[in-house]
């Protein structure tokens, strides 16, 4: 007979994940948000927390030197901010932006070049 583990709980590892970051283990941080992020896109109802999650893996990723994986999943929050035109998000869409053109500089360009708009 097979037995289940429980399902990590989403809230307690995103506590977790800050108090590795205010500790400075941002390798904890950066396993436990990956872990978060499988959780959450097996959720696919959830956008919003998956945008809010994606940047905030994002800016650990970059904290951590990982710029491709930052870039990519700063990318897919701003894409999902966007396909929702989430007002409440637009703080992500901003900041990740931000990060993005400092990571990946001709970011700036691709992302005017392709129409999309930052306020």
């Amino acid at each position: 007979m097979t037995q289940t583990l429980p399902q990590p709980n989403i809230a307690s590892l995103k506590k977790q994940i800050s108090k590795s970051i205010e500790s400075g283990d941002l390798n904890s941080a950066y396993c436990d948000a990956k872990l978060v992020l499988r959780l959450i896109e097996d959720e696919e109802h959830r956008h919003e927390a998956l945008a809010d999650h994606l940047y905030e893996l994002g800016l650990i990723c970059t904290a951590l030197d990982f710029f491709p994986e930052a870039s990519r999943h700063l990318k897919r929050a701003i894409k999902l901010c966007q396909e929702r035109n989430s007002e409440e998000r637009a703080f992500i869409v901003k900041e990740a932006t931000d990060v993005l053109k400092n990571i990946e500089p001709e970011f700036g360009y691709e992302f005017a070049s392709a129409g999309l708009m930052v306020s």
